[in-house]
């Protein structure tokens, strides 16, 4: 940023993927999200590249790293921009880690939709295997519950909110989380997808 500023000039999108990979490999998820806010400011278009970087951020566990990845790709289509595959299949990965194999199934339907997800060659298998995987986990009995294998249910997790980055990475108390479905819950809101 110090470079952009003083000489007028804007970075291009190699210099800022560096800059992202060197806020990764520091631990620190507060630069690497304020880097790219910078990125896309600059009107700056994220390349596959910028999106591998991203999702190799491994600071946050669970529910927390899936709702960070959530807030990128909000943070992408808020410019009008379409995310790519890295993010898709990071959100995708995070989203079964902490039991929410609803969500996954909800970005797979978003990937599938026009302009929901740029989903690379590179990046097929691995989609294509996530998929497959959010498959197998749904297994849905009468109810409608999730199931692993028969009879097993999956542990649930607790959805958060999309209303952007703010630190706090709150999440909601289990009395605001009594729905069953996802959407009941308050964790899709129309201006996130």
């Amino acid at each position: 940023r110090i470079l952009s500023k003083d000489k007028g000039k804007k970075l291009g999108t190699v210099v800022y993927n560096e800059l992202m990979s060197c806020c990764v490999l520091n631990h620190n998820r507060e630069e690497l999200h304020s880097t790219f806010m910078d990125m896309l400011s600059d009107k700056i278009e994220p390349v596959r590249r910028t999106y591998t970087v991203l999702a190799s951020d491994k600071t946050l566990q669970g529910m927390k790293r899936c709702q960070f990845f959530l807030d990128l790709i909000a943070d992408v289509r808020a410019k009008g921009l379409t995310p790519m595959g890295p993010i898709y299949i990071a959100a995708l990965e995070a989203a079964l880690e902490a039991g929410e194999p609803e969500l996954a199934e909800i970005l797979i339907r978003e990937e599938e939709r026009e302009r929901g997800f740029i989903v690379a060659k590179e990046d097929k298998e691995k989609a294509n295997q996530m998929k497959v995987r959010v498959s197998n986990l749904k297994q849905a009995n009468s109810k409608g519950q999730w199931y692993e294998r028969a009879g097993v249910p999956v542990r649930s997790g607790r959805l958060g909110s999309v209303t952007g980055i703010d630190n706090n990475w709150e999440f909601r108390t289990d009395e605001e989380s009594e729905s069953a479905r996802p959407e009941d819950r308050g964790f899709y809101s129309a201006e996130w997808w």
